[in-house]
């Protein structure tokens, strides 16, 4: 018959696909079959998704034949159509099929509906950074398909075999008697092919991702930041999510912002919270003073006014952008010595008579001294100090039952 004997002319159309000649080692067609595979697949080109289906259906077919020893020597005997003829399984099978397992189709160019998981990392970045648009480079460590199988996880497709100790069913059934007359049955997933129904050839097996498929690799980014960014604002890099062979398409990398703490600047919308150390002297006789803005740039303020404690000025258009403004908020430093000497006080007393109220008069006839303490808070206590609070609250009201005139701050009508 034909197929049984020598053809007359060869057919060398599986090597011309895969742009290598009928003489060229396997290491070769290998080598061309990647990039190949890598350049038409539909998934990276989606422009033209049809024409790289074709070119990816006819790369698939070629390598299937062309990476298997025993089916190249068939194919150089007996040709394509030979093959055919012979159920030798050249061509005959959707590539899509055949490498399903590879970029995680369904077969018949069908598409998986889960759609693929996203990958979150948090940046940090500084004020200064996002202030001036800076672009940041880092580096990610990221899951990708093998390079040297393509995400197989064997040398080729025809690698995998059906398993032999489930019969390809992927589960073992076990069959166990509890007494006379009673028996059970489990059923549990195969351990030698861990529940898929198939393994690989031994010798066959994916040196680099150890059958895994997927690799571990670092690459690098670059994100451009702009001046509009806040903290914990989302950069999209769309189809640098985790790869998984299972799936035929790429989530997308998402990159959050974390805006470290500045000493000096706050971030809140498009406005700068800043804090200034001002003496109590030039609190009250005014100066000028500088402020370092976030690109360097020295702003010179100048202060006629008496400044109050925690007194807060803005000025316009200063903020993280032209949208947002400076806010400052004034911390009155007061002088470190505890005592004023009396001669101090008197003078003290002279130059601000002007700004002391006539209710300030103290009467010290027929009342009731006590001593003042420094005031703590326990509004930031937690929970665990309900306990110790609690204690403390009953004590206080023990000592208010007593003497109510003790409380601090409560007029006498």
């Amino acid at each position: 018959m034909f197929f049984q004997q020598q053809q007359q002319e060869p057919d060398t159309k599986l090597y011309d696909i895969l742009n290598v000649s009928k003489n060229s080692p396997a290491v070769d067609i290998k080598k061309s079959y990647k990039k190949l595979a890598m350049i038409w697949h539909p998934d990276r080109n989606k422009d033209d998704k049809e024409v790289a289906e074709t070119k990816f259906k006819d790369i698939s077919m070629a390598y299937d034949i062309l990476g298997d020893e025993d089916k190249r020597k068939s194919y150089d005997q007996f040709g394509l159509e030979g093959m055919k003829q012979m159920n030798h399984g050249g061509g005959g099978q959707n590539p899509f099929d055949m490498f399903s397992g590879m970029f995680g189709g369904h077969g018949h160019g069908q598409q998986r509906a889960r759609a693929p998981p996203s990958k979150k990392e948090i940046l940090n970045v500084t004020l200064s950074q996002i202030y001036n648009n800076e672009t940041v480079n880092f580096s990610l460590k990221k899951q990708v398909l093998c390079s040297d199988c393509l995400g197989v996880g064997a040398k080729t497709r025809s690698s995998y075999i059906r398993c032999q100790d489930c019969n390809g069913t992927g589960q073992i059934l076990k069959v166990m008697q509890l007494g006379p007359g009673f028996m059970t049955q489990t059923q549990s997933p195969c351990n030698k092919c861990a529940g898929r129904g198939k393994s690989i050839k031994d010798g066959d097996e994916c040196k680099t991702c150890n059958t895994h498929k997927v690799v571990k690799i670092k690459k690098s980014y670059s994100v451009e930041l702009k001046n509009s960014f806040s903290d914990g604002h989302q950069i999209i890099i769309k189809g640098e999510g985790d790869q998984y062979p299972e799936l035929n398409s790429y989530g997308d990398l998402i990159i959050q912002l974390y805006c470290k703490n500045h000493t000096k600047f706050k971030l809140d919308g498009y406005d700068l919270h800043y804090i200034y150390d001002m003496s109590l002297i030039d609190a009250l006789c005014g100066s000028k003073f500088n402020i370092t803005h976030l690109d360097n740039r020295v702003l010179l303020m100048e202060s006629a006014e008496i400044i109050e404690p925690n007194m807060r000025k803005v000025i316009i258009g200063e903020g993280i952008n032209s949208q947002g403004n400076l806010i400052i908020l004034f911390n009155i430093v007061f002088p470190k010595n505890k005592r004023i000497s009396d001669e101090k006080k008197t003078y003290i007393r002279k130059l601000l008579a002007t700004h002391i109220n006539d209710n300030s008069t103290v009467i010290t006839e027929n009342v009731h001294e006590r001593s003042m303490m420094d005031y703590i808070s326990h509004k930031s206590n937690n929970n665990n100090n309900n306990t110790t609070n609690n204690n403390t609250n009953d004590s206080q009201s023990h000592m208010d039952a007593e003497d109510n005139s003790q409380h601090i701050g409560c007029a006498q009508q």
